[in-house]
């Protein structure tokens, strides 16, 4: 026997061995311990194959309690959020006993799943399914034998339109048709007018040229909806005089450059 001066009485040392090993476990799990509920967030219940969650990193189980600088306590604020975001989803994930800091790329969302998860346990359903073609107008200023001096292009998608004065146009492909993106593309033009010019001793009295060919370059499309496009094309040209009895031509490659300032409306 041995006197414990905290209890004030007598106990065998066995016996405060075993109630030691008893009532540790239950002080220990009375302790305040970090709440890691799910009942903030959205807890991910599915994650579809090749989406923009997938290629971020989210996994199933993952709870997503941000996005955008934005608190995530419903599914509603995750599709807010998702909606709201133009090309790419900041996004903060709790996994077990840690977070995490995510982004995603966001492709358009008339294509496919915006964003690719579900929310609960047995969730098939996205966040953001598709609501229709989603169409981007810009106009644009500057030297593009896609749009000419000044121009509109009609995006849908990853395709786009372009059409410009003098008589320009094109087709282009946006690998990421809602953000920065590269491009790439075919234009042709085509103009012609009454013109009085004399080469080699022969007076002509209208002039035409036509052409065609390739391009590329790079789009950078802000939030501000202010985009800039840098690029080149190459081509071939013909160009023609003509007058009443005799028409002469020239054909060339030509090398140009891609230079546009532009304001997109959706």
């Amino acid at each position: 026997m041995k006197f414990n001066p905290s209890c004030g009485f007598y106990v065998r040392k066995e016996i405060k061995i075993i109630l030691w090993l008893v009532l540790f476990p239950c002080l220990a799990a009375a302790q305040p311990v970090e709440n890691h509920s799910l009942s903030g967030g959205c807890v991910v219940g599915e994650v579809r194959e090749g989406s923009a969650a997938a290629a971020a990193g989210v996994r199933l189980g993952d709870v997503i309690t941000e996005a955008n600088q934005t608190e995530i306590r419903t599914v509603e604020d995750l599709r807010a959020a998702v909606k709201g975001a133009s090309d790419e989803l900041l996004f903060t994930v709790r996994r077990g006993t840690s977070t995490e800091n995510l982004i995603a790329h966001l492709p358009s969302s008339s294509v496919g799943y915006r964003f690719g998860v579900g929310c609960g346990p047995e969730s098939t359903t996205d966040l953001t399914p598709p609501s229709g073609p989603r169409v981007l107008v810009t106009f644009k200023a500057g030297d593009s034998l896609f749009t000419g001096l000044l121009g509109v292009e009609v995006q849908r998608n990853h395709l786009a339109f372009d059409f410009g004065l003098p008589t320009s146009g094109g087709i282009r492909y946006y690998f990421r048709p809602q953000g920065h993106s590269w491009f790439a593309g075919l234009y042709g033009s085509g103009y012609g007018y009454d013109h009085d010019e004399t080469k080699d001793g022969i007076a002509y009295t209208h002039y035409s040229n036509i052409g065609g060919g390739v391009g590329a370059g790079y789009r950078w499309l802000w939030r501000s909806r202010w985009n800039l496009e840098l690029g080149a094309t190459a081509g071939y040209e013909e160009e023609y005089w003509t007058n009443s009895y005799v028409t002469r031509w020239q054909k060339s490659i030509i090398i140009g450059p891609n230079v546009l300032v532009g304001f997109s409306f959706k």
